[in-house]
């Protein structure tokens, strides 16, 4: 049975499960609490510990299963009222749910009406993340005793497997024909970006090799002297801020003397000056970790100055300046504990902790690398920042 089918009979079980399932309740303990305020006092137990960025995620994600299940069932169901023929409905409607669910042409329909719509539907990537939630809210009722060991975990696993996240591409280096057309544009030369992080954020990840939800949260006091050397000091200490892994993507970045040239720190001071907290301004998407609008307007830009993928699975994308940046580095034979230090990168000798490597000591070695990061392309012909269209205000 090929997919397209399989999904057909998932559309058939849905239609089929709102037109004639009708609700029994159980004789349940009224003493058992319903799911919608299991859910309130998991998210209350979750926002102690969990980012307000992170929080965001996870209340979309646990309130759309919530909000299913009422309206499978016609109800705010009991807990002990959950059915493995709830969990497996709620998962066969999640699976089929538009991709921009909260889109104008959606508004007023029903769960069970978007799952039969012949549109773009949510991508296996965020279908794990759903499910993945929904999981971590059932294990987190197990263990308050609000219900038993159940197969509803074993039914979503199961589901998981069976629809696998989109095959992932390599990812490969920039060469010197894509870093031309990267940086040697029509936007750089004539300096007619309208954003400020479209001219900066390519820059910044071409002499850090910075992930680029770390280059996006970055804030003005970011920006530092470290034993008076400027750095990009990569950190979560603010709330709004997440970083990949604690021990090694904490780091202090020299910045590189382009970067200077171009006038960044001129930049940042001008940020100062009208109290700007952000270094750019930019809206953190629903899904945790992922810089939406940001990820799509650099895809945009790479696919405009014609930055394509490759045969054999292999592609170009934003994230290939990580590996640009680190193959550059051991071209330049620097030793590789200093070029995990500078890309975030974890390694048997950084696995101490990250303090040894942020301190002063390790600056001017980190500082050394950095100076002999160079690339084949010509930036004298980019505009200064001041120089482009785009303002700070």
């Amino acid at each position: 049975m090929g997919l397209k089918q399989k999904n057909q009979d998932r559309i058939d079980l849905i239609g089929l499960s709102s037109n004639t399932r009708t609700t029994t309740s159980k004789n349940i303990d009224k003493k058992s609490p319903y799911l919608s305020e299991l859910i309130k006092k998991w998210l209350s137990e979750k926002e102690r510990n969990v980012k307000a960025s992170t929080m965001a995620s996870y209340k979309n994600q646990i309130n759309l299963f919530g909000d299913v299940i009422s309206e499978i069932s016609k109800q705010d169901i009991r807990i002990l009222n959950l059915s493995t023929e709830l969990i497996r409905e709620f998962n066969a409607i999640l699976n089929q749910i538009p991709a921009k669910r909260n889109a104008q042409i959606y508004q007023g329909k029903s769960f069970t009406e978007l799952a039969q719509m012949k549109v773009n539907k949510i991508s296996s990537k965020t279908y794990h993340y759903y499910i993945n939630v929904v999981i971590e809210f059932l294990t987190w009722c197990e263990a308050q005793g609000y219900i038993e060991n159940t197969k509803f975990k074993t039914i979503l696993q199961s589901s998981k497997k069976n629809i696998p996240k989109r095959g992932k591409f390599q990812k490969i280096n920039f060469d010197k024909s894509d870093l031309k057309k990267i940086f040697e544009s029509k936007q750089y030369i004539t300096g007619s970006f309208k954003r400020a992080t479209d001219y900066w954020i390519p820059l910044i990840a071409l002499f850090t090799g910075a992930r680029l939800g770390e280059i996006c949260q970055l804030k003005v006091s970011d920006i530092k002297k470290s034993d008076g050397i400027y750095c990009i000091d990569i950190n979560e200490d603010d709330e709004d801020k997440s970083i990949k892994t604690k021990v090694s993507s904490v780091r202090l970045i020299p910045i590189h003397q382009e970067l200077l040239n171009l006038g960044f720190i001129e930049y940042v001071d001008e940020l100062k000056k009208i109290k700007k907290k952000n270094l750019f301004e930019i809206t953190y998407g629903i899904i945790r970790g992922q810089y939406h609008s940001t990820q799509k307007q650099m895809s945009a830009y790479l696919k405009q100055v014609g930055i394509t993928s490759t045969a054999n699975n292999k592609s170009k994308s934003f994230h290939s300046f990580r590996h640009t940046v680190r193959t550059r580095l051991a071209e330049l034979d620097i030793e590789e504990r200093t070029i995990d230090a500078i890309i975030g990168h974890s390694s048997e000798a950084r696995s101490i902790g990250s303090k040894i490597y942020t301190h002063t000591k390790l600056i001017k070695q980190k500082q050394s690398a950095i100076k002999k990061l160079d690339y084949d392309i010509d930036l004298f012909k980019i505009k200064k920042w001041k120089d482009c269209k785009f303002s700070v205000l």
